[in-house]
Order: structure tokens, then C-alpha cells, then sequence
């Protein structure tokens, strides 16, 4: 039973870190980097910055609103317990993960591409990036599961303080 009950949470842990890379945006982001970026030679390079000042900071803003959207009222489904600023406090940081998984993967996918037209794009540099918005995706995806796991407890006497799970 106990087996069974920890490859849930493992579940539960690796669906709700899937959920929090942007694949919708990550799709724009390589069409537009790809079509803009890559194919079209006949534009400058200033044009091209002004399309990526204009085009990214929005898709940006729109993955976490997306995603805000989407956590808060998945977080107020899961945990009705929850108040309505904890509800927000969470939403905003997952929020602030997949801005990060976007503007991480974007990057690596595409070797640098649009963001070599502001530095030089080393492909190690690259990877550490990504593994690293990886690794704090996968910590702060572990410590809302921990808070919400410890907060979605009852103790053994029915008494509604948090108790840990073993």
C-alpha cells in the first residue's frame, strides 16, 4: 500500500512538471524563429531586433498568463482548502517556472536562435541553461507538492492540523 501511495506522488510530481513546460508556446517560438529568423536573409539585423522586442516580451506575457490561468483554477479543483491568496501565490510561481522553461528551451532548441542576434551562442552554455531551468522546475514542482501534500493531510484523531506523511 505504502509502495503504491509513492508512486502516485511520483506520478502526480512528473505530470505536474510535464504541465509546466509550454508546448504551445515553445511551438509558436520555433515557427516564428524558424520562418523569421532562420529563412528570411533579405531583412537587417535592427529589423530583426525590433520584431524580437515586440514579438517575445508578448509571448511571454501570454505563457504566464496562460499558465496562471490554468494553475489557479487547477490548484482551487485540487485544493479546495486553499485559500484564495495561497491559490494565487502558487499560480504566480508556476507562472514564473514556465516563463523560465520558455525562455530556457527557447534558447537551447533553436542554438540561440533569435538571441544570437544579441550574443554569441555556445551550445554548452546552452545546455547548462536548460538543465539548470530543469532542475529548478523540478525543485519548486517537489516543494508545491510537499506544501500541498502536507496541507491536504488529516491526522490519525480527524483534527485538521497538517501532519506530515511518511
Amino acid at each position: 500500500m505504502n509502495n503504491v501511495n509513492t508512486n502516485n506522488k511520483l506520478l502526480n510530481i512528473i505530470n505536474s512538471l510535464k504541465n509546466k513546460i509550454p508546448n504551445l508556446f515553445l511551438t509558436i517560438q520555433i515557427f516564428i524563429a524558424n520562418s523569421v529568423y532562420k529563412s528570411s536573409t533579405q531583412l537587417d539585423v535592427d529589423t530583426l531586433k525590433t520584431i524580437f522586442y515586440v514579438y517575445y516580451p508578448i509571448l511571454c506575457v501570454f505563457c504566464g498568463l496562460w499558465e496562471y490561468i490554468h494553475s489557479y483554477y487547477n490548484y482551487k479543483k485540487k485544493y479546495p482548502q486553499f485559500n484564495k491568496k495561497k491559490n494565487i501565490l502558487f499560480s504566480l510561481l508556476s507562472s514564473f517556472v514556465s516563463i523560465i522553461a520558455l525562455v530556457a528551451i527557447s534558447f537551447y532548441i533553436n542554438n540561440g536562435v533569435p538571441f544570437t542576434l544579441f550574443f554569441e551562442y555556445e551550445h554548452d552554455i546552452g545546455l547548462i541553461v536548460m538543465l539548470f531551468s530543469f532542475c529548478l522546475i523540478s525543485l519548486i514542482t517537489h516543494l508545491e507538492h510537499l506544501k500541498c501534500n502536507i496541507n491536504n493531510t488529516i491526522t490519525p484523531n480527524n483534527s485538521t492540523e497538517p501532519i506530515l506523511n511518511t
